[in-house]
């Protein structure tokens, strides 16, 4: 018991020192912030609130606080942003590709080798 609430600690520090640390980066004035859930090996989950209100630049900055967070835990961690269906691992990123793009290319693929 005693080693889960040093892990359940260590986390929760590690997550308020990432987080300190990305209030040092400078972004331009926002309306909307982008948030994203995030978690841990063990369970826990943490909301970490992008300063940024486009996506794109939102999510840069959560991939980077998701790496600083696996650096400093050694750990990999799930993370998804709010409203979104699927959870991303660690920094990989699927972006969704829109259902046009989607027609081209099967189009493409059906008639031409690819």
């Amino acid at each position: 018991m005693n080693t889960t609430t040093n892990k359940l600690s260590i986390n929760h520090e590690v997550f308020e020192d990432c987080r300190r640390h990305m209030e040092t980066v400078n972004v331009y004035e926002r309306t909307t912030r982008m948030s994203a859930e995030i978690i841990f090996k063990n369970g826990d989950r943490r909301i970490y609130h992008a300063k940024s209100d486009s996506k794109k630049y939102a999510v840069k900055e959560v991939i980077n606080f998701v790496k600083s967070i696996e650096e400093a835990i050694g750990d990999k961690v799930m993370w998804r942003f709010k409203g979104d269906k699927n959870y991303n691992m660690s920094t990989n990123y699927q972006k969704d590709v829109s259902l046009l793009v989607r027609i081209k290319r099967d189009f493409l693929g059906y008639f031409f080798d690819i």
